[in-house]
C-alpha cells in the first residue's frame, strides 16, 4: 500500500469510528477529521474546488491523521488544535480558504512530526512556496497576513526578486474577495474577534507590498492586485475627532497609534507607485486625524498603545518613533516632527520615581499572635525596572541564632507569568512580576531561608504612568524563643529606578 493510500485509509478509519460509535472514549480529533472529509466532499460537489484541490486537501488531512496519534504532549496539543481549527471551517472550503487552511495544516504536521512548539511570535517559512507562519501558544503555527506582507516589503526593499515573486504569488492564491476587493483573512480567534477576520492595517500594508512587487518585477498582475486590495481600505476606517482612523482589527473600535501611522506610510508608498489619487486623499485625511490626536497619546513620559489604554510596550514605542520619523521627513509637518523628537527623547530620559510614606515599625514576634505587615507605596512615571531595597536590623546575637523568616510579597492583579528574581545573599528564589495599579493585595507563596540583614528585590513594574503602585510585604521571623519576642523591627525602604 502506498503512503498516500495508507494516509487516506487512516482518515476513513477515524471517520468510521465516529459513525459506528464503537469507541466511547474516542479522541476529539476523530470528529474533526470526519468533518474535514465531509467538508471537502461538499465543496467539490458544489464546484467550489476542483478534483486536484480536493485530492491535495485529503492528502493534508491524511498526513495529520497519521502523525497526530503518535505525538507527545504539547506537540500533540498544538497539531490537534490546528486540526480542530481547519475542521471548524468545513462548511466554507473554497479554493483560497482551502489553500490557506490545508497548507497550514500540512506545515504544522511536518513541523510537529519532528520539532517541539516554539516561542510565541517565532516566524518560520515554508520553503515549498515561500509562505511564513507565526507560532502562537497552544494553536501551532498560524497564517498571519501582516507578517507575510511585512516580509514581502522586506524582499522588495532588498531587491530580492526571486523571494518577492514567490511570496507575492503564494499570497495572491490565498486572497479572498471582500467589499469588492482582495483581502487576507486571519483564521484564529483573537481579542474577542471570531474568525475569519481581517485587519485594516494589514490590508494597507498588502497594497504597499504588492505595488512594490509589481514595480520591482515589472509585473502588472501584482500592481493590479494592489489596486484591488486598496478598495477594501476605506471601509476599514471609522470616524474620530479630526478624520478617519484605521481599524487595526475589523471587529473592534480600538484607536491604535502605530496602526494609523503605518497605514499612512503604506498608502503613501502605494499611491506613489500606482498614481491612485483616492489613496493619496485618504492618506492625507488619516494624517490630519493622527496630527490632531497625537497629544492624547502622550503621557508626558511615554506613548499610549491605544487611546484610553495602557502604555505602549517598548518595541511598539520604538516602532511609533520610527514611523513618526519617516512621516516628519516626508511631510515636514511640525506636529509630527515634535512628537518624533519627544517620543524619541522618552527612550533616553530616565523614569521619575516618587517615594510614598515610610512604613512604620513591625513586630515579627508579636505576643498577640498576629503578624504585622509593612506596606510601601511608590509611583513611577513609565514602564521601567524598579529596585526596592529593604534594610532591617537585628543585633548580632539574634542574627546568629539560626533564625528563619518568612517574606511574603503581596501584589494583586498579577497579569504576567514571567518571573523576576529575588536575591538573598548567594541564594535565589523567584516570584511573579506584578502589574502596577493603584493598590495591590495579591498573594505569593512564602519563601523561607536564612536571615540576612539586607534583601534586594528586583521586579519589573508594568504600570502605567501617573498610577500609584503599592507593594506590601508580610514579614515574620521564628527565633530561638528568647525573652525579646515582642521587640519591633524598623524597616528602611529605598526605591530607585533602572531603565
Amino acid at each position: 500500500m502506498s503512503a498516500r493510500a495508507a494516509g487516506v485509509a487512516a482518515v476513513l478509519a477515524l471517520s468510521a469510528l465516529l459513525v459506528s460509535g464503537a469507541a466511547s472514549a474516542k479522541p476529539p480529533y476523530v470528529k474533526d477529521f470526519a468533518l474535514i472529509a465531509q467538508g471537502i466532499t461538499r465543496a467539490q460537489a458544489a464546484g467550489r474546488i476542483d478534483g486536484s484541490e480536493a485530492s491535495g486537501y485529503r492528502d493534508a488531512a491524511a498526513g495529520a491523521a497519521t502523525v497526530l496519534p503518535k505525538l507527545p504532549s504539547s506537540r500533540h496539543r498544538n497539531l490537534a488544535a490546528v486540526v480542530h481549527q481547519v475542521a471548524g471551517f468545513w462548511k466554507g472550503y473554497d479554493s483560497p480558504r482551502g489553500r490557506t487552511l490545508f497548507d497550514m495544516l500540512a506545515f504544522n504536521t511536518k513541523w510537529f512530526a519532528s520539532h517541539w512548539d516554539q516561542k510565541a511570535g517565532t516566524d518560520v517559512v515554508d520553503y515549498s512556496d515561500g509562505t511564513w507562519y507565526r507560532a502562537f501558544p497552544g494553536i501551532g503555527f498560524q497564517f498571519h497576513p501582516l507578517e507575510n506582507f511585512g516580509k514581502l516589503n522586506n524582499f522588495v526593499a532588498q531587491k530580492n526578486s526571486t523571494r518577492a515573486e514567490q511570496l507575492a504569488q503564494s499570497l495572491l492564491e490565498r486572497s479572498v474577495v471582500r467589499s469588492g476587493g482582495l483581502a487576507w483573512e486571519y483564521y484564529f480567534r483573537f481579542g474577542g474577534g471570531q474568525p475569519p477576520w481581517i485587519s485594516g492595517m494589514a490590508q494597507a500594508v498588502a497594497a504597499q507590498a504588492l505595488s512594490g512587487a509589481g514595480t520591482l518585477l515589472a509585473d502588472p498582475i501584482f500592481t493590479s492586485a494592489s489596486q484591488r486590495v486598496y478598495k477594501t481600505v476605506p471601509s476599514l476606517t471609522r470616524a474620530v475627532q479630526g478624520g478617519p482612523w484605521i481599524r487595526l482589527y475589523a471587529f473592534n473600535n480600538d484607536t491604535v497609534l502605530n496602526a494609523q501611522l503605518q497605514t499612512i506610510v503604506s498608502l503613501q508608498d502605494y499611491a506613489a507607485r500606482t498614481g491612485d489619487q483616492a489613496a493619496t486623499n485618504l492618506a492625507a485625511q488619516l494624517q490630519a486625524a493622527a496630527v490632531g490626536m497625537l497629544p492624547r497619546f502622550d503621557t508626558g513620559y511615554w506613548s499610549l498603545y491605544s487611546l484610553g489604554g495602557a502604555e505602549a510596550p517598548l518595541d511598539y514605542h520604538q516602532y511609533v518613533v520610527r514611523l513618526l520619523g519617516i512621516l516628519s521627513k516626508r511631510t515636514l509637518d511640525p506636529t509630527l516632527t515634535t512628537y518624533a523628537q519627544r517620543f524619541g527623547n522618552d527612550l533616553r530620559e530616565p523614569p521619575v520615581v516618587k517615594d510614598g510614606a515610610a512604613p512604620g515599625a513591625i513586630y515579627p514576634w508579636p505576643q498577640d499572635g498576629y503578624r504585622d505587615y509593612a506596606r510601601y507605596v511608590f509611583w513611577v512615571s513609565k514602564r521601567s525596572t524598579v529596585r526596592l531595597q529593604i534594610d532591617h536590623g537585628l543585633d548580632a546575637k539574634r542574627r546568629q541564632g539560626g533564625i528563619l523568616r518568612t517574606f511574603r510579597l503581596l501584589a494583586a492583579e498579577i497579569r504576567r507569568r514571567d518571573l523576576a528574581e529575588v536575591a538573598d545573599g548567594d541564594r535565589r528564589a523567584r516570584c511573579p512580576r506584578f502589574a502596577g495599579h493603584r493598590r495591590h493585595h495579591g498573594r505569593h507563596r512564602d519563601r523561607r531561608r536564612q536571615y540576612t540583614p539586607q534583601e534586594r528585590l528586583s521586579h519589573q513594574n508594568h504600570g502605567s504612568p501617573s498610577f500609584g503602585t503599592a507593594a506590601a510585604w508580610r514579614h515574620s521571623e521564628r527565633g530561638n524563643g528568647d525573652a525579646n519576642a515582642s521587640r519591633a523591627i524598623a524597616l528602611s525602604i529605598r526605591c530607585d529606578c533602572v531603565y
